[in-house]
């Protein structure tokens, strides 16, 4: 009983393991990236503005690319699980990816087709959608890091849970096993009319023809039956 209390108790352990294992901790690694995406976009649209040269637009398109890649797996979740508030956030999170990533293509040609001025008057623009996007996924990778640390914080809950009702049963069964001791001795000894060791001094008294031992002992015991 107490092997099969168990098993349906480590159940719980069981899930939320699986659940860090598969969504908890890949999502919180998924939103670190997208952070760090982010600024890859940045850095190469920036990089771009300073030196004229067009191979940064490539490379901030796949850093783009694996930065929706991330959003595409939240937006996955949010709508397996019907999580309504996950999916607005994402949506919120690449509605301002977009429009930081358009005003830095913008900025950087505008900085290599028509020159420094041209570029500057975008700058401030492209500034503050860098930082609303900050601000935006912060939030996001500190929630799924916490939800992490809520799986780990609740299978070190249950399994201390479960430790105390392992000892608990352990209690109960050495109880019972005590239980049942006195009980299949005292049984024995009912059978028997006295303690083996006085039934044995008895035996020995008969075979040398002694019966007195007899005779008092079951005087003592007040009944005359058993061995």
């Amino acid at each position: 009983v107490g092997a099969f209390v168990m098993t349906f108790s480590l159940a719980n352990v069981k899930d939320r393991a699986e659940i860090m294992r598969s969504q908890a901790l890949p999502l919180a690694d998924v939103a670190a990236s997208m952070q760090f995406e982010a600024v890859n976009v940045q850095q190469w649209l920036t990089d771009v503005s300073a030196t004229g040269e067009d191979d940064g637009f490539a490379e901030a398109e796949k850093s783009a690319g694996a930065f929706r890649a991330g959003a595409a797996r939240f937006t996955a979740l949010a709508e397996r699980t019907g999580n309504q508030v996950l999916k607005t956030e994402i949506a919120a999170v690449l509605r301002d990816f977009e429009a930081m990533y358009d005003v830095g293509k913008r900025m950087a040609k505008a900085y290599v087709a028509e020159g420094r001025e041209a570029g500057n008057a975008m700058m401030d623009d492209f500034a503050a959608r860098t930082e609303a996007l900050a601000g935006r996924i912060a939030p996001l990778k500190a929630s799924q890091f916490q939800a992490a640390d809520a799986q780990v914080a609740g299978i070190l809950d249950k399994l201390e849970n479960d430790l105390r009702l392992q000892y608990l049963l352990v209690a109960l069964s050495l109880a019972i096993g005590v239980v049942c001791a006195v009980l299949v001795s005292r049984g024995i000894r009912r059978q028997l009319g006295a303690e083996p060791w006085e039934v044995a001094e008895v035996a020995r008294d008969v075979a040398a023809g002694r019966f007195e031992a007899v005779c008092a002992t079951c005087a003592a015991k007040g009944r005359g039956c058993g061995v």
